[in-house]
């Protein structure tokens, strides 16, 4: 999944490479509690395997998009977890921004979310979130997504049970999240 934004709450959501819909209205990206495996608060969380999660700070183009779901592009991420640590409780950002995230729970899984699809990943391992309690925090008071943004996260539900965020954000009750609800995938904000 992958969505793009900018400053006016103009936002494109694409899923396995492709666009999949767009809106406006949404809130701006802030850098404050990032939760990946659940919304900002440690509600709705999620029940299955994430590989990777990136953060750009420029809106990519459909075909970058595409490029990146295939092939992993080089443009310099403001954050980035691998997700393939297999070991401890910090994801470690690779982007060089120093923006480490904690892991509260999850395990680690040699099962890759995109294994046996046509898509080149770079993917060795994911982490496996139980629908209850597992996430992935981290926390800045800077916010390097102030006009415009790419998110990227590559996972797989266990359960197509409704209301998982897949990531959320705030700061001072501002924020977006990625949602699968009974509708299907949702950019909320």
């Amino acid at each position: 999944v992958a969505c793009t934004y900018d400053v006016s709450g103009n936002y494109v959501f694409y899923i396995n490479g492709l666009f999949a819909g767009s809106g406006t209205n949404l809130q701006t990206f802030v850098f404050g509690n990032i939760q990946i495996g659940s919304q900002s608060s440690g509600t709705e969380s999620f029940k299955g395997k994430i590989s990777s999660f990136q953060m750009y700070s420029t809106a990519f183009t459909s075909q970058q998009i595409k490029d990146n779901y295939f092939s992993n592009i080089s443009n310099s991420s403001t954050l980035k977890f691998n997700l393939d640590e297999m070991t401890g409780t910090t994801a470690n950002d690779t982007s060089g921004n120093a923006n480490n995230g904690t892991i509260v729970s999850g395990t680690w899984s040699t099962d890759r979310p995109f294994a046996g699809r046509n898509v080149v990943e770079n993917d060795t391992a994911s982490l496996s979130f139980n629908g209850t309690s597992d996430n992935v925090t981290a926390t800045s008071t800077s916010n390097p997504f102030s006009t415009a943004g790419t998110i990227s996260v590559k996972f797989k539900l266990r359960s197509l049970t409704a209301n998982q965020s897949i990531f959320g954000n705030s700061l001072n009750n501002t924020g977006m999240q990625i949602t699968y609800r009974s509708s299907g995938l949702v950019l909320e904000g």
